[in-house]
């Protein structure tokens, strides 16, 4: 069984099982006891090839339909692993980001796989961030992405996806040259609908990112291009997120009115539309920010 990795090989087995409607009763014979099939499945025993083959045989599955299935599989699981992942839209929240990081740790147990490793690590590091309260917390998990990426003389869309996830762990010099150079690979791949709510979250991610790093000064140009993405996206959760930001660094620039009117617009809109986590969020938000560049 060269050909299939042999840690996938009961798994495998025993979704057939499954799918035929089979008990292992059923599949067992004189020469597959019960217990020995218990063993395969639960990845205790690497069966030998005539094992497998009387297990496939008792099943009616051939050996030809096996090896497709397993190619299969294990990619239809990944699948939903990453849609799971970019459903998470950046979330900060523990709970379902630990429920994706056991997923892929399941995963990970059956058979190696460099993509989903580096999304465990950015979801680890966004628990660490917003355990610590620090986005350069995050880094030592995520290092090791960047080290290999900034190598690369182009980005593919699944580097575009782990970077969108991991930028803001760095130092604000290499989190400007990662938005430069993911900017520049967006536009490569504009067909992709997905990496359209990516290229708003980036900007809106990397605008939180300047104002915890004392550059809220910097996040003008970012703000209206995070604005006119989620225009065009027609999320509004993404716009009124953009009008808070906008408020912050208009009141930071002594716009008072202006930032007020944007501050309220948001908060009614979260209020209207019941998101309470978000709403609130956004209100301590505008106590921290006051507080953290004394203004009153």
């Amino acid at each position: 069984m060269n050909s299939i990795n042999s840690k996938n090989i009961g798994i495998v087995l025993k979704k057939l099982r499954e799918i035929k409607s089979k008990s292992q009763e059923d599949v067992a014979s004189a020469n597959l006891t019960r217990s020995t099939i218990s063993r395969i499945e639960n990845n205790k025993l690497n069966p030998s090839f005539d094992s497998v083959i009387t297990y496939l045989e008792n099943i009616n599955v051939t050996l030809s339909d096996f090896i497709q299935f397993s190619s299969t599989i294990f990619m239809d699981e990944k699948d939903e692993i990453i849609a799971e992942m970019r459903n998470l839209k950046h979330s900060v929240y523990e709970d379902p980001i630990n429920h994706l990081i056991n997923r892929i740790n399941e995963f990970l147990k059956h058979t190696e796989d460099y993509q989903l490793t580096e999304y465990r690590a950015a979801l680890l590091a966004l628990i660490e961030i917003s355990r610590e309260h620090s986005y350069l917390a995050g880094k030592k998990y995520v290092e090791f992405i960047w080290d290999r990426l900034k190598k690369q003389d182009e980005f593919l869309p699944s580097d575009i996806y782990i970077l969108s996830y991991t930028f803001y762990t760095f130092e604000p010099e290499t989190a400007i040259n990662i938005i430069n150079r993911l900017e520049k690979y967006i536009q490569k791949y504009t067909h992709i609908s997905d990496l359209k709510r990516t290229h708003a979250a980036i900007f809106i991610n990397m605008i939180s990112y300047l104002k915890e790093n004392n550059l809220i000064e910097k996040t003008g140009t970012y703000i209206e291009t995070a604005l006119t993405l989620s225009k065009n996206l027609q999320d509004h959760i993404l716009v009124y997120q953009c009008y808070y930001r906008k408020a912050e660094y208009l009141y930071f620039k002594g716009k008072r009115n202006e930032a007020i009117r944007l501050r309220d617009k948001s908060f009614a809109y979260f209020k209207f539309t019941e998101n309470e986590i978000m709403y609130n969020d956004f209100v301590k938000q505008w106590e921290l920010f006051l507080e953290k560049y004394n203004l009153q």
